[in-house]
């Protein structure tokens, strides 16, 4: 019996080099997508935004802070309550950020970044 148990924990000891090996070559490739996000170098569309109200507000107000920003609703993804909104000429992405975000009905509002699937 001790010699069945010998030859799995054998097998379990010859297949942690595989998975080891396998971590490092895929690592390289993760760390330089993190390196990319973490130096900015993602890319967003510009003029554009993702806006999420929090919970429970009335859209009325959603209307009027987009009124106010000088933004209009392209759509909204209900399932996930994001509203997609085009912002008005000469008004940047991060000048609209800062607008919506110190309003106090916002959960987050996001640039529309570029995403790309690599395969």
């Amino acid at each position: 019996m001790k010699k069945n148990i010998g030859f799995v924990y054998g097998d379990c000891i010859s297949f942690f080099p595989v998975c080891i090996i396998t971590l490092l070559l895929t690592m390289p490739a993760y760390a330089l997508d993190m390196a990319q996000v973490e130096a900015g170098a993602t890319s967003y569309r510009e003029g554009e935004l993702l806006v999420k109200f929090k919970a429970g507000t009335p859209e009325e107000i959603k209307n009027k802070i987009h009124e106010m920003i000088g933004s209009e609703v392209i759509k909204e993804f209900r399932s996930i309550q994001v509203q997609h909104v085009s912002l008005k000429k000469g008004l940047s992405v991060d000048e609209a950020l800062r607008l919506y975000r110190a309003d106090p009905n916002i959960e987050y509002a996001e640039p529309d970044y570029n995403v790309k699937i690599q395969k």
